[in-house]
């Protein structure tokens, strides 16, 4: 008498079991091909439901089975790719609340809190940017007040306080400029520099410049 052959545990015949074990391909009915496929997808996606009760909920439906599992399997990939980007934007801009706090608060809308992070990612960039231009120009323009002093000062309006240092800039190197062909100009010229004329148009240069100063320094906080 010939032994008795039992379907292996887990699998409806004998035959679906040589298939995932790379039986020959005209042993393989498109019903285990399609049964196989569903055990597969499950083994790769978390799902609920064990393959045996999805199988048997979509008994003569497998293709539609096979194709719920393969969407799911790629939801599944995009959000832990999403996950994994939110993390790291968690960390880059400083969040108070800890990455599994807002994941769980965004949950089903990961991409919403995605865009969000990137939103503040950029602004952070921008306002670091605005801050590092601000000490620059704060350098060059030679104000009494140190950046950190104006900064302060303008603090939640740093763009307001960079275009009036733009502004300032651009006034002392107006002023640089005039001052530079006056000096040229005596170099020339020859004409003593102790002249009444040109000292009177000296010190009317510099009275001038130095009431501009004053009016840019007080846009900038400098002078109270």
């Amino acid at each position: 008498m010939a032994p008795q052959i039992y379907p292996a545990e887990g699998y409806d015949n004998f035959l679906e079991f040589l298939f995932e074990k790379d039986v020959p391909e005209e042993l393989a009915t498109p019903t285990i091909v399609r049964r196989s496929s569903v055990r597969s997808l499950c083994s790769e996606v978390n799902v609920p439901k064990s393959p045996d009760e999805l199988l048997e909920l979509y008994d003569g439906r497998e293709d539609k089975l096979i194709k719920n599992l393969s969407k799911l399997k790629v939801q599944q990939e995009t959000n832990a790719e999403l996950i994994h980007d939110i993390r790291i934007l968690i960390v880059e801009t400083g969040c108070v609340k800890p990455a599994d706090e807002m994941l769980a608060s965004y949950h089903g809308r990961e991409e919403t809190l995605l865009k969000n992070l990137q939103k503040l990612k950029k602004k952070q960039v921008h306002d670091a940017a605005v801050v590092d231009e601000i000490k620059e120009l704060v350098e060059e323009c030679g104000i009494p007040k140190s950046a950190d002093e104006m900064l302060a000062s303008y603090a939640g309006r740093e763009e307001a306080l960079l275009v009036n240092m733009k502004k300032l800039k651009a006034k002392n190197d107006k002023e640089k400029e005039v001052m530079d062909e006056i000096n040229a100009l005596m170099d020339k010229t020859n004409i003593p520099k102790v002249s009444y004329f040109l000292m009177f148009s000296w010190l009317f240069v510099v009275g001038v410049g130095l009431c501009g100063v004053w009016v840019e320094w007080s846009r900038c906080g400098v002078i109270v």
